[in-house]
């Protein structure tokens, strides 16, 4: 199980990466209208070791319905019980996301109120 929290609005859950410079936990926005798994800004991809080989693009189609080219690249994450599991990572400005990609199998619960509890368990 992953246990998060609201704040700011918006339900949040802290994951830990795997990256070349070791482990690093990241809190990140549980976004259910991005279809992807997770997606960085790229200057904290950068200053935790998270590198994007050159010409490695993907073509993404925004809200506004607008196609958008960003960076993309796997890392591990640590995701419950089932440990390292090798992750799409978008580089997108803005805030850390998880998407509905990786809630797939899950039960996603929020409280929607500032401290709200936030959990995602398997459904197995």
């Amino acid at each position: 199980m992953i246990l998060g929290s609201v704040a700011d609005r918006f339900p949040r859950v802290p994951l830990v990466l795997s990256t070349a410079s070791g482990s690093v936990r990241v809190e990140f926005i549980v976004d259910t209208g991005f279809d992807g798994e997770l997606a960085l800004p790229p200057s904290l991809a950068a200053n935790i070791g998270i590198r994007i080989a050159p010409g490695n693009v993907r073509s993404i189609v925004l809200a506004n319905g607008r196609t958008h080219y960003c960076g993309a690249c796997e890392t591990s994450l640590i995701w419950q019980d089932d440990g390292e599991r090798l992750t799409e990572v978008l580089l997108l400005d803005g805030e850390p996301l998880l998407g509905v990609q990786l809630l797939a199998g899950q039960h996603l619960s929020c409280e929607f109120e500032e401290d709200g509890e936030v959990t995602i368990d398997s459904l197995e």
